[in-house]
């Protein structure tokens, strides 16, 4: 069955016309898993979900939009916050990613996201 995160993933995410959601769910997952759990090749043993600051994710939004003059990470970051409920929670210091997720689907999570950072 699949999880309503890599539906929302698959469905929704992608219809955003940036790739700040993107950006911010592969950075979150690759903060918190080794290169074995993102190929889907073990299964994560965790209680706490990836975390990552917001200077982290200010700066992951950064690189991937260079090319876009004027573009300003703290804008991007709030401007997509609303679409990321319920799987990203946000505090003043601390993105982090919900655990309301399967593992096997980290390999294609990963796959959409960075296809959608490439397209936009």
């Amino acid at each position: 069955m699949t999880s309503s995160f890599l539906q929302f993933v698959k469905n929704d995410m992608i219809k955003e016309n940036n790739n700040y959601a993107a950006v911010i769910i592969k950075a979150l997952i690759e903060s918190g898993f080794n290169d074995e759990i993102k190929a889907g090749k073990s299964t994560p043993y965790m209680a706490n979900p990836p975390v990552l600051s917001t200077e982290q994710i200010h700066e992951k939004l950064t690189q991937s939009n260079l090319k876009k003059p004027n573009f300003d990470s703290d804008e991007s970051a709030k401007s997509t916050l609303s679409i990321l409920k319920p799987f990203v929670s946000v505090n003043s210091e601390m993105f982090s990613l919900t655990l309301e997720f399967n593992a096997k689907e980290i390999p294609e999570i990963l796959k959409i996201c960075e296809h959608e950072i490439s397209l936009k």
